[in-house]
């Protein structure tokens, strides 16, 4: 049985006691969890199938023959079309002020922190999980095998702090081994900062066993001295820590995500049983099967019978007693390539169904001249897929640009940002201002619930919207009325040079 397979998903971390001298590290469960991660990782890359041969029933039994297995992956497909759609429209991000808005995205493009956003929730489509550490010069994204959270023992869905932990490895007489263990503990507002002493080899620390931890040490990482007792380093946010675990697909009583592979990861490895089986049914075609008659054939002394030829290359056939000679011909196989395809493309159905992406939207099969509606209609299973994915992970992005936002001095509230991600939005600028105008005329929708339908404004935004667009109305109308009266001035001034040049 896989590592991965074990269930020790509820059995997490309520305190700190993993930090004390003599704890294995990793435990059990982050050790299943890290291996069920690195097969994820796998399956992204496509080397999930390396080494590996087909599975025939033989008498019943389960054996391996040793044709490979092609690689069909659909894993990787999945993940950058859900981030295609997630990001390929504009994302537009408002605060509670014009200023604030033109700040913050001048800070967000200066430190491409929505390229950060984009890989952590990509991760989070192979992984289930991933981290982001958010500071002032930007955002930095890590896959989610050196991490985990301290949740309340009476309620997991309160994390009572986030943990990364670095292994120092070293080498000594030819063999890796652990050293140190660094750890980066995150709360609201603080980040405590410990290295421990760590017994045992790297691949101790990998495998099912692991390794324990020893006393904290004094050591110098990266220009910084982190004394034996550990350091405390304020943050400046109290209200939020500067790391975010995203998580989608979190099941029940659980504190972690389930990559969206599990639903369609069987229907793959059924497709690419079959496909290969067909790939190397044909291949066997170029090296076919010759069946002649007796005629063609010569018994040698010691009893064996071998082909009659001319200078070793001529078949010849006779004719014996008359009887008509057997012409050499090739054995063709019936491959029922027919049922194979039927089946397969059976097989393709199950996958367009499981992964909710639609055959329309993963293969990119349609034809003719289809309206912007029409393809919305035909993806609306993929979009609201995409806007699921996004739901799960929205509140942690939003924490991520607060944290963003004040580091750089900005004064806000989380209540105050919105991001609005579009997902599926296809109508261009100008039909959304036409059917915008028609329900604000006709006094169907108001134009504050016309901007939180269609631009995403909370209450508060689409009030100061309002108020902006009022005074540059009111800039507007000052404009032209002075404009009136140099025009009114300038008249007379001509008028009056004429009356004194007839004069």
């Amino acid at each position: 049985m896989n590592l991965w397979m074990y269930d020790f998903d509820l059995d997490y971390e309520h305190d700190f006691s993993f930090l004390n001298a003599g704890e294995q590290f990793p435990n059990k469960r982050m050790l299943a969890k890290n291996a069920e991660y690195k097969f994820r990782r796998k399956q992204y890359g496509g080397k999930y199938g390396n080494g590996r041969n087909m599975i025939v029933m033989i008498n019943k039994i389960e054996k391996e023959i040793p044709y490979k297995v092609l690689s069909l992956n659909y894993y990787k497909l999945l993940s950058n079309k859900l981030i295609d759609l997630i990001f390929n429209n504009e994302i537009v991000i408002k605060t509670n002020s014009k200023d604030n808005d033109v700040a913050l995205n001048k800070i967000i493009e200066k430190t491409k922190w929505l390229d950060s956003i984009r890989k952590a929730i990509k991760y989070c489509t192979i992984y289930g999980d991933s981290y982001i550490k958010t500071y002032k010069q930007g955002a930095s994204v890590f896959s989610p095998n050196y991490a985990f959270k301290i949740v309340a023992d009476n309620d997991v869905n309160s994390v009572l702090a986030y943990v990364l932990y670095q292994p120092i490895k070293v080498k000594e007489f030819g063999e890796i081994k652990v050293k140190y263990i660094r750890f980066e503990i995150h709360f609201n507002g603080q980040i405590f900062e410990i290295v421990k002493e760590y017994s045992g080899t790297y691949s101790d620390y990998l495998s099912f066993g692991g390794g324990s931890l020893g006393n904290s040490v004094e050591y110098t990482y990266k220009g910084r001295k982190i004394s034996k007792d550990g350091n405390w380093y304020s943050t400046g946010v109290t209200d939020a820590s500067m790391v975010q675990c995203l998580s989608t697909g979190v099941e029940p009583e659980n504190i972690y995500g389930t990559s969206p592979y599990v639903d369609i990861q069987d229907i793959v490895t059924a497709l690419e049983q079959r496909i290969s089986a067909e790939h190397h049914g044909l291949n066997s075609l170029a090296d076919p099967l010759l069946i002649v008659g007796m005629s063609s054939v010569e018994e040698l002394e010691d009893g064996t019978y071998r082909l009659k030829t001319v200078n070793g290359n001529m078949l010849v056939t006779e004719d014996r007693n008359n009887d008509k000679a057997i012409v050499p011909q090739q054995f063709q196989q019936d491959m029922k390539l027919d049922s194979y395809e039927t089946f397969i493309n059976q097989l393709k159905s199950e996958l367009y169904e499981l992964s909710e992406l639609g055959r329309v939207f993963l293969s990119s099969e349609y034809s003719g001249n289809i309206s912007e509606e029409s393809i919305s209609n035909l993806i609306k299973g993929a979009i609201d897929k995409a806007n699921r994915v996004l739901t799960d992970v929205y509140y942690e992005v939003v924490d991520s640009l607060y944290v963003l936002a004040r580091t750089n001095g900005l004064e806000l509230n989380k209540e105050d940002l919105n991001i609005n991600f579009n997902i599926g939005q296809t109508d261009n600028d100008k039909n959304v201002a036409e059917v915008c105008q028609i329900l604000s005329t006709c006094k169907i929708l108001s134009r504050q619930t016309l901007r939180e339908k269609y631009f995403g404004y909370s209450e508060d935004q689409s009030i100061v919207e309002q108020r902006q667009i009022d005074l540059e109305d009111g800039l507007d109308t000052e404009d032209a009325q002075q404009n009136e009266e140099i025009e009114e001035q300038t008249d007379n001034l001509v008028n009056r040079s004429v009356e004194n040049f007839n004069l």
